[in-house]
């Protein structure tokens, strides 16, 4: 899951999306109450190929308005296309308060209040968002990331659930592709790949076809 993992991409250029949970719900499932009470933040990087890259993964307890000013600070820095602000219950007025204040200091705020469902157990809500992009190989995350890293792998019975349930929030707010893009895009990504290796020309379109083909089929 580390970020040596994957394949030579320039982080930079990949599209960013941010999360943010105010941890001040008080209607938690009883499993997972002890270890909603930090709050969190996670800043992600989506490519192509629909693989996540974590930017930034914090979890603490500030005063409202440190934590305020430490999510302006941190949008700031990554400019998400979407940050979207946990808004259930009483969250609601923080998540407004966060994002008029944004607007008062910043330009051209992309912030949102999120409101989660209520019908669906959290743990589930993870699982299924996390489940995929795990197993796929498709989660990559910093060495230093060893909280985020330990939440994961202890789900749901870790001590603590904040990070892993805002790292699958963030992972929503990434638009889903269609299967057939999914499919050119990773011809396009394994030719690219031959290319910059120096494959030979004949090798890479015959490679080309056998992919063309088995999507085809």
């Amino acid at each position: 899951m580390s970020f040596a993992e994957a394949s030579s991409i320039d982080l930079n250029l990949l599209d960013v999306y941010m999360f943010v949970d105010p941890a001040g719900r008080t209607k938690t499932g009883a499993k997972l109450k002890k270890a909603r009470s930090r709050q969190a933040i996670i800043v992600v990087r989506a490519d192509w190929l629909n693989r996540i890259f974590v930017a930034v993964a914090w979890a603490g307890r500030f005063p409202t308005s440190k934590f305020t000013d430490k999510i302006i600070s941190i949008y700031s820095q990554y400019t998400p296309r979407i940050c979207g602000i946990e808004a259930n219950a009483m969250q609601e007025l923080y998540a407004d308060m966060v994002i008029e204040k944004a607007k008062s200091q910043l330009e051209n705020v992309a912030m949102y209040p999120v409101y989660q469902p209520t019908k669906v157990e959290k743990k589930w809500r993870i699982r299924n968002i996390l489940e995929p992009v795990i197993n796929d190989g498709r989660l990559f995350i910093l060495p230093d990331m060893s909280d985020l890293e330990s939440e994961i792998r202890g789900f749901p019975t870790a001590a603590f659930a904040d990070l892993v349930d805002a790292l699958a929030s963030a992972i929503a707010l990434v638009p889903k592709r269609t299967k057939q893009r999914q499919e050119n895009d990773e011809v396009s990504e394994t030719l690219r790949y031959l290319r910059e290796t120096g494959a030979p020309a004949a090798y890479i379109e015959q490679r080309k076809q056998e992919l063309e083909l088995e999507n085809a089929r």
